[in-house]
């Protein structure tokens, strides 16, 4: 049993960060906030890019070894990040919550 889990954590967070630099690149809170009012489900360019950051945590999942303690520091890094970028709690955590459908499985 690998009792020090929290190792790595750097890697991680700097991934996680990543993640959401690029959806703050191509979804700024503003428009983020508009897509919200709508139906975010019928934003087939949000649904493109939240398939693309599932495509990019899958990878990472494959290529490190990433349980369960990783993947909810993944997530609430993410969240976080979302927040410090200007999003707000409520759209983050929505957006998260999308992510950890996806990395939950498997």
């Amino acid at each position: 049993m690998d009792l020090f889990f929290w190792r790595g954590t750097k890697e991680l967070d700097s991934f996680s960060e990543s993640l959401a630099n690029e959806l703050y690149s191509r979804f700024p809170p503003p428009i983020m906030e508009k897509i919200m009012r709508d139906d975010m489900k019928k934003n087939n360019k949000l649904q493109r890019c939240l398939g693309e950051l599932n495509a990019k945590v899958a990878h990472y999942k494959a290529t490190n070894k990433v349980g369960v303690y990783k993947k909810a520091r993944l997530h609430l890094h993410f969240m976080q990040t979302l927040e410090e970028l200007g999003y707000e709690a409520g759209v983050a955590r929505k957006i998260s919550d999308m992510l950890i459908f996806h990395t939950a499985v498997g």
